[in-house]
C-alpha cells in the first residue's frame, strides 16, 4: 500500500485517479435488463505487503453522494460500537478467507493499477441562494458551473448535459432527470453569477477522511469520483447533479452541485 500511496502522490490528481479506478468496481445499470442490475458496489481490496482498500459505488438513481457519504459514516459508527460491544462475529461473511475457498474463486482477481483510465472529471460547486428552491433556474446555474468546472480542471466546454436534482433529502423519492442543451440555457441571473454565492467547494469537508471501523484507525487516502455512463464521455455531454442537503442558515439556503465533464 505504501508504494501505491507514492505512486498516487507523485503522479498528480488526475494520474491518481486512474490508479485508483479498479480499486471500486461498478457496471452501468443495463438498460435491457435494469431489474436485475445491481445499484451497490463495495470491493475490499487487499495490497501486497500490508494494508486494504474499501471502494464503494452507487448509482444516482439510489442515492446521491451526500446521502452516501452520511451512510458511510453512520455505518462506521454502528460498526465501531459494535466491535467495542464485542457482538460481531471473529469471521465475518465478507472476510476474505470466505471468498478464497474453492466454491468461491469468481469472486478474486488481481487487477493492475493501470488497468483503467478515467475519461471524466467532477467539480463540486455550493450555492448559497434566497427564497424557495422551486424558484431556482437550475439549469443556467448548471450552465455556469459547467462553463467554471471547464477553466478550472481543464475539461471540455459540452453543449449537452443530463440534470439530475434530487428532492428527497437524499433518497431519490422525488428525482428528477432532464436532457438540457446550450441553446436552450438562459443566461444566469446577475445575483447568481459565479461570485460570492456560488463557490467551488472539496469534497473532504464533509469528513469522510474521519471515518473510522475500528478505534483509531482512520483512512490514510480518501478519493471521490462521479463516473458517467461512457455515452456520456464520448458524445462529449456533461452530467449535472443537485443534491441535498438544502440547509438554511440566518435566512440563507445552501446546496451543492457536481459537475462532471469529459476531459480534454
Amino acid at each position: 500500500m505504501a508504494e501505491f500511496l507514492e505512486a498516487a502522490a507523485a503522479t498528480g490528481t488526475a494520474a491518481a485517479a486512474d490508479k485508483e479506478a479498479p480499486l471500486a468496481f461498478w457496471v452501468d445499470v443495463d438498460a435491457e435488463n435494469p431489474e436485475f442490475s445491481a445499484l451497490f458496489y463495495v470491493q475490499v481490496t487487499q495490497f501486497q505487503g500490508d494494508g486494504y482498500a474499501i471502494g464503494i459505488c452507487c448509482s444516482l438513481l439510489l442515492a446521491d453522494p451526500l446521502f452516501l457519504i452520511q451512510f458511510l459514516k453512520s455505518w462506521a459508527e454502528t460498526q465501531t460500537q459494535m466491535l467495542a460491544q464485542g457482538l460481531l462475529t471473529k469471521t465475518p461473511i465478507f472476510h476474505l478467507g470466505h471468498f478464497q475457498r474453492p466454491t468461491h474463486p469468481k469472486h478474486l482477481k488481481s487487477i493492475p493499477f493501470d488497468s483503467s483510465t478515467a475519461s471524466t472529471v467532477t467539480v463540486l460547486f455550493k450555492i448559497s441562494y434566497n427564497g424557495g428552491r422551486d424558484e431556482l433556474p437550475y439549469k443556467a446555474i448548471a450552465f455556469a458551473c459547467l462553463k467554471e468546472a471547464a477553466e478550472r480542471v481543464k475539461g471540455k466546454v459540452v453543449d449537452k448535459f443530463c440534470l439530475m436534482i434530487n428532492y428527497g433529502d437524499g433518497v431519490p423519492k422525488d428525482l428528477r432527470i432532464e436532457s438540457c442543451t446550450r441553446p436552450e440555457v438562459p443566461s444566469p441571473p446577475v445575483d447568481l453569477q459565479l461570485d460570492g454565492t456560488i463557490k467551488m467547494v472539496q469534497w473532504g469537508q464533509f469528513g469522510i477522511e474521519e471515518l473510522t471501523l475500528t478505534q483509531e484507525n482512520k483512512p490514510v487516502h480518501v478519493t471521490y469520483q462521479m463516473i458517467s455512463p461512457s455515452s456520456f464521455s464520448s458524445n462529449d455531454e456533461g452530467l449535472v447533479v443537485i443534491m441535498s442537503p438544502y440547509e438554511e442558515i440566518k435566512g440563507v439556503s445552501e446546496m451543492m452541485m457536481s459537475i462532471t465533464i469529459p476531459k480534454k
